[in-house]
């Protein structure tokens, strides 16, 4: 049996995180589901993710809620009603770059730090498009959506950005 439940919002929110920052200027050149615990922008000799952009969602956690978005406690298969569901998005960016042995000028260190906002008003625009979906569905409508913290990624090794979370109650359609 596939997943209904989580994956079916990752798509949803990958469709609207995409969208949002394709009509920003200097859109992300990838835009993907990722998975694990930490994302990294992949390099190789031949191509760099991070200088390209890129742009992803990922399941970050999955957990029975009775009151969401807190986690049940004590858990028995089949007795809760729902899951939390918390999608993980995140933009990475090239940190400025010299041709010459001189550190990078505050213009440059400015251009980037607008460009990482962009990121920022896209991803939220992003969140309210899968709540507005959610809300739009009946299957889905009165399903809570709860914006986390944007936080940045940590400067450093050429590649920053940021990332922002969001929580989303899904019914359990397991049992």
């Amino acid at each position: 049996m596939a997943d209904n439940m989580a994956l079916p919002l990752a798509n949803q929110l990958l469709e609207c995180l995409c969208d949002a920052l394709a009509t920003n200027p200097n859109p992300p050149a990838q835009c993907c589901l990722r998975v694990g615990d930490v994302v990294y922008a992949d390099f190789n000799q031949f191509q760099d993710q991070c200088c390209e952009g890129l742009a992803y969602v990922r399941i970050a956690r999955i957990f029975p809620s009775h009151e969401f978005p807190a986690q049940l406690e004590t858990w028995t298969p089949c007795t809760n009603l729902q899951f939390a569901v918390e999608l993980e998005m995140g933009v990475f960016r090239c940190e400025p770059q010299q041709e010459t042995v001189d550190l990078p000028s505050c213009d440059a260190w400015t251009a980037t730090a607008t460009q990482v906002a962009n990121d920022w008003e896209a991803m939220t625009r992003a969140a309210c498009c899968l709540d507005e979906q959610l809300q739009a569905d009946p299957a889905t409508r009165g399903n809570p959506l709860i914006m986390g913290v944007w936080q940045p990624t940590n400067s450093g090794g050429g590649c920053t950005g940021g990332t922002l979370s969001v929580i989303v109650a899904t019914m359990n359609c397991a049992c």
